[in-house]
């Protein structure tokens, strides 16, 4: 973020809002989720070689969201949504345009030595506000 946008954190938070209420309004549009697609094959074909421990670990999150009808796709999944799914596309837009559920991170190095951080982290000790 910038210098202006961490001053106007707040006109940052009503934009995003916005603009997602704008998306929810307009509905699904399958020619976004084709483009999104054509994008995560590209992504997926074009992938570079990662460590075998990390895909292992990472693989192992994605499988608990699988059963076995679908476990097969488990390295595609990660990139390519097969299906266009308009119910859930209206679930996720009103979790995004909804304020009680947002959760807001500010992070910039103009905090550092800051009075008002005035907590730690218990894992990471990473200094804090709310």
């Amino acid at each position: 973020m910038t210098d202006k946008g961490l001053e106007d954190y707040e006109k940052v938070i009503e934009a995003v809002f916005k603009y997602s209420q704008n998306i929810r309004n307009s509905g699904p549009q399958e020619y976004i989720f084709e483009e999104m697609q054509a994008l995560g094959r590209a992504s997926f074909e074009f992938q570079e070689k990662s460590d075998p421990m990390s895909t292992c670990i990472n693989f192992s999150m994605y499988l608990q969201q699988l059963d076995e009808s679908n476990v097969n796709k488990i390295i595609k999944s990660q990139y390519v949504v097969e299906e266009f799914d308009t119910q859930r596309f209206r679930e996720i837009a009103d979790i995004l345009v909804s304020p009680q559920k947002m959760n807001v991170l500010i992070g910039s190095k103009k905090f550092e030595g800051c009075d008002e951080i005035d907590q730690v982290a218990d894992w990471f000790l990473t200094p804090y506000s709310t």
